[in-house]
């Protein structure tokens, strides 16, 4: 989850630091207190240099490697 003092590290030195690992095919950044999620996938052996960000209720959060696809409104039931 997203935290705000941690924020800086969420998308700085942890992110370039996870995305280098050849074992993680995904990475996931979470807002904890409004739909907004930024997905790196990795496709072609390698991560795209922006997210994909999903941030409507509507919206999904496919996870091929998982093989799961979860929908925003179930992630952030409760949370206005």
């Amino acid at each position: 989850m997203l935290s705000p003092g941690t924020y800086h590290l969420d998308f700085g030195d942890k992110r370039r630091e996870y995305l280098t690992l050849t074992t993680l095919d995904t990475y996931l950044i979470i807002s904890p207190d409004e739909p907004r999620i930024w997905v790196w996938q990795r496709t072609d052996g390698s991560f795209p240099e922006e997210p994909e960000i999903v941030e409507r209720r509507d919206q999904r959060v496919r996870l091929p490697a998982l093989v799961i696809d979860i929908p925003l409104e179930d992630i952030y039931r409760g949370i206005t």
